[in-house]
């Protein structure tokens, strides 16, 4: 039997090794450290704006591409590094429908306030057409055919949104916005294709006039490669003329977009307040409540910013805010900069992970079965099976408690992220299994259930920072939310809270007093149900429906109550009710303190709750594309889960059946995760995505159980 050990010892050891050597090959192969190309700023050649001509309020810089890796100081770029020094800082999150943002896609999205998307012919970004025309009788060619790709997705842009131009609206006088460039020109236009302004393809075309209160400026992408130095420099000698001639105008730089055909990124965003205008947002953080993270916002937050005081209801952004800072600009902007390092380690990572995590696991129990058949001890391969699915089943755990440390600082953030899940996983299944529990069925796996609850409860109800880019978490670069529980945060969080349930319920059962272990099995749902789904914590609408039938499941099994069709009918309008109750409340809070449920509630009553349900199916859709190694193995997994509850026998695990039959707790714990993972594949967006993760995080722990009850048997 030591033979078997070391043979799994020795797969695990090349599992971690092969997880370290493709975070290394991704850190080495597309290093994000790597600093730009340094080059010289040149002196203005002529003035931008007439002398004596007013100041706009406002000034919006698009520069698609720019990103803080761009700002490394006074040298390289000074007019941007000055910039920086004295305004509000923050990474833009850029995504809108595809996971690049073309430069068309970002000024679109200005355009609307909401997320757009322009043609992709033969795959490719769609270069921003020029207007006809010029002054205030501008009109974009083409234009039906330019936003013609939004008709396939339901964020229902309203064209002219920043314009005012909506239908029914009263335009400002054209003289009051003003657009340089196709890209301001875009943002500027009606529903009809007119530019709603007076547009100039250049500084020299501005009329003499004022523009009052809005300019546009669309100083052209940031391509990869050699030119992007000369690009640069153009952006940063604009900058500068722009605050020596204008500085009392409030001024946004905002990376707009991604580089065309380069991977998604964080952009970067600098607002400085004008002696009259956003005078909200000195120099600090910026923030907004469409993210609630402290320098972290998103593309959608621009329009509703641009317009002011008049901001439609409907839209998806809010207006920017801002928190003070007490860090250096040096250190501000290296903060910056690793988030978006961080948001594309884990996006590259991510499918390689959850590879190696369902294959890993595979691997070991077949081994360990092959084992068995080959003549090795009950005992022996209990205990192997205990190791593999407390490891595995720790690494939820681990992968968001790595978030504590500064990995994405590392020379190497892709294999540093990887060594410290593995290294976690590794403790906290040490842990359980040496602590005074494990010898107890239930014990070890409901530790780790209990460390895995904790972790991620604790973390959503002071922000979910640690969530945040990691790979059971939330993506900045995917932008779906940005607190709160994710569907993949939700299923790790269901699972383990019900596992600790049950580890609690199975020791009270044990001690003859079922009806206690059905009491604490409520407790223990009801303060998981909280969490999940109250607005300041997880903010988790379908979360609440998925979980309560799963807890009133358990809790039936353990005290043996016999689960009926009226029973099962009054649980699931309960969770109904009991999220419906969370989402109006949150609504009753007023627009500007809503989370997406109160949003949600006023989309319904504003007869565009369809619209939103629509949404949702989309992104269920779209993460076919997204992450297809999850939903590739949710339908064996869950096809897996069934026929474990139903018919164990079948999968050759009698003594499966036998723990089964002979542990009061083990088969509603089976059924209550499954139940949970299924409801919540069918009521989430992405929801698809809910049963695999939930298999995964929760299948090690019921090996872990399975096993030592299984070493119990008598043979």
């Amino acid at each position: 039997m030591r033979s078997l050990r070391r043979a799994c010892g020795f797969l695990v050891a090349v599992l971690v090794l092969l997880g370290l050597t493709l975070g290394l090959t991704h850190a080495l192969a597309r290093d994000p450290l790597a600093a730009p190309v340094a080059h010289a700023a040149t002196t203005p050649e002529r003035a931008l704006f007439p002398r004596g001509a007013p100041a706009p309020d406002v000034i919006f810089v698009g520069v698609p591409g720019l990103r803080w890796s761009d700002v490394q100081g006074e040298v390289p770029t000074p007019a941007l590094w000055l910039l920086a020094r004295e305004s509000s800082l923050g990474t833009l999150a850029i995504r809108t429908v595809e996971p690049t943002a073309c430069a068309l896609d970002g000024w679109l999205t200005l355009n609307s306030g909401a997320r757009a998307v322009g043609p992709r012919p033969d795959g490719a970004c769609a270069p921003v057409p020029a207007p006809r025309g010029a002054g205030t009788r501008a009109a974009v060619p083409g234009w039906a055919e330019l936003v013609a790709p939004n008709a396939d997705h339901s964020y229902d842009p309203v064209w002219g949104t920043l314009a005012r131009a909506r239908p029914g609206a009263v335009p400002p006088p054209p003289a009051e916005r003003c657009a340089v460039g196709p890209g301001a020109a875009i943002a500027l236009t009606d529903a009809a294709g007119a530019v709603r302004g007076t547009y100039a393809a250049d500084f020299a075309d501005l009329p003499r006039k004022a523009c009052g209160e809005l300019l546009l400026v669309d100083a052209g992408p940031l391509p990869l490669g050699p030119p992007r130095l000369s690009a640069l420099q153009r952006v940063d000698e604009l900058i500068a003329q722009i605050r020596a001639e204008v500085p009392d105008s409030a001024l946004i730089v905002a990376g707009i977009g991604d580089s065309d055909q380069d991977e998604p990124h964080l952009t970067a965003i600098m607002v400085e307040a004008g002696a009259d205008s956003l005078r909200g947002l000195r120099r600090g953080w910026l923030r907004s409540d469409s993210t609630r993270r402290t320098g972290t916002v998103t593309i959608t937050d621009l329009t509703p910013t641009l317009i002011g005081d008049a901001i439609p209801a409907d839209l998806d952004g809010h207006r920017l805010q801002y928190r003070p800072r007490i860090e250096s600009t040096p250190a501000a902007v290296r903060e910056l900069e690793e988030r978006d390092i961080a948001a594309r380690v884990v996006s590259d990572m991510f499918v390689w992970f959850f590879a190696v995590l369902i294959a890993g696991q595979v691997l070991l129990y077949l081994a360990v079965g092959l084992a068995r058949r080959s003549g090795a001890s009950r005992g022996s391969c209990a205990r192997v099976l205990r190791g593999v699915g407390l490891t595995f089943g720790a690494v939820p755990a681990a992968a968001v408690l790595a978030n504590l440390l500064p990995w994405r600082a590392a020379e190497h953030p892709a294999a540093t992220l990887w060594a410290l899940i593995a290294g976690g996983a590794a403790a906290i299944a040490a842990t359980a299994a040496g602590g005074p529990w494990r010898r107890a069925p239930y014990g070890a796996a409901t530790a780790v259930a209990v460390i895995t609850t904790a972790a991620f409860g604790l973390d959503v109800m002071f922000g979910s920072r640690l969530q945040m880019n990691n790979p059971f978490g939330l993506s900045a670069l995917i932008a779906g939310r940005f607190y709160g529980f994710g569907n993949i945060a939700f299923a790790v969080f269901a699972v383990c809270a019900l596992v600790t349930a049950a580890g609690g319920a199975a020791a009270l059962v044990r001690r003859g007093r079922p009806e206690t272990a059905g009491v604490l099995v409520l407790a223990v749902g009801a303060v998981a149900a909280l969490v999940d789904g109250w607005p300041r914590f997880g903010a988790d609408f379908g979360g609440v429906i998925s979980l309560v039938p799963g807890v009133a499941l358990l809790a039936a099994g353990v005290a043996g109550i016999r689960v009926t069709v009226a029973r099962a009918f009054a649980v699931g309008a309960l969770a109904v009710a009991l999220a419906v109750g969370i989402a109006v409340l949150d609504w009753r809070r007023g627009a500007g303190s809503r989370s997406h449920l109160g949003s949600f509630v006023q989309d319904v009553l504003d007869g565009n709750g369809l619209d939103v349900i629509g949404r949702k199916l989309d992104a269920n859709l779209g993460l076919l594309v997204d992450a297809p190694i999850i939903v590739v193995a949710a339908v064996p997994l869950t096809v897996l889960a069934v026929l474990t509850l139903v018919r164990p026998t079948a999968l050759g695990l009698g003594g499966l059946a036998r723990a089964q039959a002979a542990d009061p707790v083990l088969r509603p714990l089976l059924l209550a995760c499954l139940t949970t993972a299924l409801i919540g594949f069918a009521v989430n967006d992405s929801g698809v995505i809910v049963p695999a993760v939930a298999l995964i995080a929760a299948g090690p722990l019921l090996v872990t159980i399975w096993a030592n009850l299984w070493v119990r048997e008598r043979t």
